[in-house]
């Protein structure tokens, strides 16, 4: 790595753990096929600098990344070029979260600081899909298992069961609406975490239905 770079943002390919793809406060994505020994630039994911910085990496079965700052841009020949997604509905205020719909699969969802977007084509074009979401609160997070769940910051935790079309609050037992995060354990759907502010953590045991 270069001095003076900060790195913001670090992926793994699932299948193949010791390919490792980083992300730095230069806009620049970098490589690793050696488990992190050695890296290699390999493209800059924007064109100008970029802030709210973040990478993923997923199979759509395709390898896709994508990168994030104040627009989303998305690669699928393994980060030598990214390309701009294209969002319908409204530009997003700033891309927080992105998590995929199942595995394999090309439907994602993205949490912004204006609602939640979809998209059902590896991520080239994404909808506005925020009805019943405030449309004043960050979307922080997002987690899938079955039903769709979203973090707000302000607003506390929203789940939908239909795609992303409906939202409904699910905060029953949590004192804060000020969450940074929601987890859902992949081995068990129904065993899920809530991060808020003040370092408060909530467990459910039962999909998000009670916290404690």
């Amino acid at each position: 790595f270069a001095t003076n770079v900060a790195i913001v943002g670090v992926t793994q390919e699932a299948a193949n753990p010791a390919t490792v793809y980083a992300y730095n406060d230069r806009s620049d994505v970098l490589k690793s096929t050696d488990g992190g020994k050695q890296w290699q630039k390999i493209s800059s994911a924007c064109v100008t600098s970029c802030s709210d910085y973040f990478i993923r990496h997923y199979y759509v079965p395709t390898p896709i990344i994508f990168a994030s700052s104040a627009t989303l841009r998305y690669s699928t020949n393994g980060g030598a070029t990214f390309t701009d997604a294209i969002f319908l509905g409204g530009t997003p205020n700033g891309i927080i979260d992105i998590a995929q719909a199942a595995p394999n699969s090309g439907t994602f969802y993205a949490g912004t600081g204006s609602g939640v977007f979809k998209s059902t084509n590896n991520g080239a074009t994404w909808n506005r899909t925020s009805t019943g979401l405030p449309a004043s609160s960050e979307h922080t997070s997002i987690a899938v298992a079955g039903k769709t769940f979203v973090s707000t910051y302000g607003s506390g935790l929203f789940y939908s069961d239909n795609g992303g079309q409906t939202w409904s609050s699910r905060n029953a037992g949590t004192t804060i609406a000020k969450l940074t995060r929601v987890i859902v354990d992949p081995a068990r759907p129904s065993d899920m975490f809530l991060a808020g502010e003040k370092g408060l953590v909530y467990q459910s045991i039962d999909a998000a239905l009670n916290w404690s």
